[in-house]
C-alpha cells in the first residue's frame, strides 16, 4: 500500500479521489464502520455494584447469554478489574484482556463502566467506539448513574442507539486505477 500522507482526498458519490503532483489515484471505498463489525457484545454497568445497567449482544457468539446471565456475565468483569486494585497496585486498572482472536475491552467514567468483548479487529477502533459510548451514556443518563437504585428499566431506550455509532473514517480499498496527469 503506498504512502497516502501527501495525497489530498476528495469525495465524489462514493469514489474517492487522491491526487499528488501530475498522478491521480482513483479508489472505492467500502466502509468497515458498525459497531457490529467490530464487537461481539458491550456491557454499560454499574462500576460500584456490577449491576448491569444496559447490555446489547452484536454477534451470535452471545445468544446462549440471556438477560438472567447478564448480571452474573457483567459482575464478572467487573470482578475482574477488582482483583486488579486489589493486587496493592495504586491507580492501577484493568484496560484490557487479550485471547488469541478476541479482547475485552474497559473503559470507566465516574461510576459507569463500558465492557466491550471485541472481534480483535483494530485496537484504536476499537477503543473510539467505546469512548464514544460511555461518554454518550454518561451524558444522558448522569443522574440516574450517580443516584443508581437498582432500576435498570430508564436506560433500556438506549440500546436501540447502540446499532447507529459508525465511525466514517475507517476505510478500506476495494478497487484502484491509475489515472495519468
Amino acid at each position: 500500500m503506498e504512502i497516502l500522507s501527501n495525497l489530498k482526498p476528495f469525495l465524489y458519490t462514493g469514489v474517492i479521489l487522491l491526487y499528488s503532483d501530475n498522478r491521480i489515484s482513483k479508489n472505492r471505498y467500502s466502509i468497515i464502520d458498525n459497531i457490529s463489525d467490530r464487537f461481539h457484545a458491550i456491557f454499560l454497568i454499574d462500576a460500584k455494584t456490577g449491576l448491569t445497567f444496559l447490555s446489547k449482544k452484536f454477534s451470535k457468539n452471545f445468544n446462549k447469554f440471556n438477560s438472567d446471565n447478564e448480571d452474573l456475565i457483567s459482575g464478572f468483569l467487573n470482578a475482574l478489574n477488582y482483583f486488579v486494585k486489589e493486587l496493592d497496585f495504586e491507580n492501577e486498572s484493568i484496560e484490557e484482556v487479550n485471547f488469541k482472536n478476541n479482547r475485552i475491552l474497559y473503559e470507566q467514567k465516574g461510576r459507569l463502566m463500558a465492557i466491550g468483548i471485541s472481534k480483535k479487529t483494530n485496537i484504536e477502533i476499537e477503543r473510539k467506539f467505546l469512548s464514544m459510548i460511555i461518554n454518550d451514556f454518561y451524558l444522558s443518563f448522569k443522574v440516574n448513574i450517580e443516584n443508581f437504585c437498582g432500576d435498570v428499566r430508564i436506560f433500556e431506550k438506549f440500546k436501540s442507539k447502540l446499532d447507529l455509532y459508525k465511525i466514517p473514517s475507517i476505510i478500506q480499498p476495494t478497487h484502484s486505477k491509475i489515472i495519468p496527469g
